[in-house]
This record gives C-alpha cells, sequence and structure tokens, in this order.
C-alpha cells in the first residue's frame, strides 16, 4: 500500500492545505508503506510551516495553496482522530503526525534527520544494487562511481557505501537543503576511509540540464546513479529530467537504478497504489504514478535499455536500465 501522506488543516485563519506526502527519497510510513517524507516545523505562537521535503525536485506553487513551503495556523496529521492538532509554542521542533514514524531530528545542532523507512528499506534495496554492481569492472583509475540523485537525509549514502566494493565512490545529491546539511552529518559521522568515498553533497535540480553539467563537470561520467522515490511526487519534466541527465551522465556500461511504485501497462499492481495514485493526482495533476513503459520508451530513446523490473516489499519496484546495451 503506497498511501502515505499527511493532512495539514488551518485553523483560525481558514486555511486548508491537503499535503499529500509521497515517496521522495524516503520517509513517511502507513500501514507498513514507505512512501515520502514532510517536516512540519512547528514555530511560535502556534504558527506551523509545512516543509514538504521534496528531494532533487523543482516545485512551484501547487494546487490548494501547497508550495515548497506553505504556512497555517494549525496542524492535524491524517491518523488523528480529532480534529486540528494545535501547534504548541516555542522554537520550532519537528512534527510527523501520530500516525507515522517520518523524519526526525537525529540531531538538531547539526541538521541530521532520520527516517524509519530509510532504515527499513536501505538493506533490501542495497542487496539487489550490490548484486548488479559488484561484478562491474574497474575503470582505468580503479575507482568505480555512483550518483545519487535525491539523496534524502544521507541515509541510503552511507549504506551503500558500507555495503559496495571498496572500489565504489558515491556522490550524494539533493536539492532541499535541509538535506544536503543532513547528508554531511552522515557523512562527517565516516571514517577517514569513509569520507574519501562519499563525497561532500551537491546541489541538483533533477530538470535541469544545466544543474546536471555541473555535477558531471570535470569527470567522463559515472558508472551507475541511483535515484529512490522521485518520479510520482514530481512533474512530468523531473522524472524525464532524471532518466535524461543519467543517460548523458552514464558512461557506457553504466546503470540506471529508479525505486518507487511504479504503473505495469498502464496499471496499479495494487489496490492500495491505485488509490495512492488518486490522491496525488487530486492533490497535483501533474504528480501520479508513472508507467514503466513510459519511462522504458524514454530511455530507449537515450541509450538506456530496460534490464529487469524488480518487485519490491510494500508494493515498490526497482527498475535497472543499462546504458550501450543493444
Amino acid at each position: 500500500m503506497c498511501d502515505d501522506h499527511q493532512s495539514a488543516r488551518g485553523a483560525g485563519e481558514g486555511v486548508e492545505v491537503e499535503a499529500v506526502v509521497a515517496a521522495v527519497g524516503f520517509g513517511l510510513r502507513t500501514g507498513g508503506e514507505d512512501h515520502g517524507r514532510i517536516l512540519m516545523l512547528v514555530g511560535g505562537g502556534g504558527r506551523a510551516a509545512l516543509g514538504v521535503v521534496l528531494g532533487s525536485l523543482r516545485i512551484g506553487g501547487r494546487r490548494r495553496g501547497v508550495t515548497k513551503t506553505s504556512t497555517m495556523a494549525g496542524v492535524s496529521g491524517a491518523g488523528d482522530a480529532g480534529g486540528a492538532q494545535e501547534a504548541s509554542e516555542g522554537a520550532p521542533r519537528v512534527m510527523t503526525g501520530s500516525f507515522c514514524g517520518g523524519v526526525e531530528e537525529a540531531d538538531a545542532s547539526r541538521g541530521k534527520l532520520f527516517a524509519g523507512a530509510a532504515e527499513r528499506n536501505k538493506g533490501p534495496i542495497g542487496e539487489e544494487v550490490v548484486r548488479r554492481l559488484a561484478p562491474m569492472g574497474g575503470a582505468a583509475s580503479g575507482v568505480l562511481e555512483l550518483l545519487e540523485v535525491s539523496s534524502g537525509t544521507g541515509q541510503h549514502a552511507v549504506h551503500l557505501c558500507s555495503v559496495l566494493p571498496a572500489a565504489w565512490h558515491l556522490q550524494p545529491t539533493d536539492y532541499a537543503e535541509e538535506n544536503v546539511r543532513s547528508i554531511e552529518a552522515y557523512r562527517e559521522e565516516l571514517d577517514a576511509e569513509g569520507q574519501r568515498r562519499v563525497k561532500p553533497p551537491l546541489h541538483l535540480d533533477a530538470s535541469d540540464p544545466a544543474a546536471w553539467d555541473a555535477v558531471v563537470r570535470g569527470k567522463e561520467g559515472f558508472h551507475c546513479v541511483y535515484n529512490a522515490n522521485v518520479a510520482h511526487i514530481a512533474p512530468e519534466d523531473v522524472w524525464r529530467g532524471l532518466v535524461t541527465g543519467a543517460a548523458k551522465s552514464l558512461l557506457d556500461g553504466g546503470v540506471l537504478f529508479m525505486y518507487g511504485p511504479f504503473l505495469v501497462d498502464g496499471k496499479p499492481t495494487s489496490e492500495s497504489n491505485a488509490a495512492f495514485d488518486t490522491r496525488l493526482r487530486d492533490q497535483d495533476p501533474s504528480w501520479g504514478l508513472r508507467d514503466v513503459a513510459d519511462i522504458a520508451a524514454l530511455g530507449a530513446t537515450l541509450g538506456l535499455v530496460l534490464e529487469d523490473n524488480v518487485y519490491m516489499p510494500a508494493n515498490n519496484q526497482l527498475l535497472v536500465f543499462r546504458k550501450g546495451v543493444h
């Protein structure tokens, strides 16, 4: 069931914002699922800033007042039995709703965030990634480079570093500055070798070709591009930008991983995914689950061949593309 979401209702000003939080990297969990993440930064005087952490996305103004940061008077989680849950007075803090184990502040002084879902899904994802990347031969320098698009909290980056062979070096990226700071906090906890292999995080807007050029500049390319949970909570130009940027950035024989919920032959893979897709499209017509066939078709025009579609826990899939395979 891919249905993680949270509602936020403005009390006192008549402002209602329903924030569907879905699959951008890691995050909220409902009914055993792990799509999306949301930060509700609740400030003094009962005011709340709803910050939807959108990974490597470009999100502008959206329907019903949802923007990257929307201000409201009160907060209620979708799982709350009562009405609006008033924001408390005092310093900003993170609220994730009573129904989920969402993104939490692990160390506010360093901006370190923790997503329970990332902790749960990193193992299954890591196993599949390692199974395909471990056999790859090394570049002339002996270094293999992985670009993570929309790294979120940074938990996946450090986990992949721990399970991949030492030849693999990782470049994390994100659009949200909060996430960039969290990634660096996780990186700082690695030993010297780990910090050598996990590079300082970079800012990346996945829909912007110039941003991709800046990330690749000075390199021959990457051996792998990895992304979890972006395509369905972003406009079409974002997932298309991700595939296009990956195709341009990958070396021949390189691999693109895309993880998340997808449509297969135009249909959701479960009833809960169908409901989740409907909620996303009601929230914003430019969002919604993407069809594997559409992603594969775009990839094919760019030299990316869909090698595998691995069905993962919680009705997710891991799409595996390879560049330059005929």
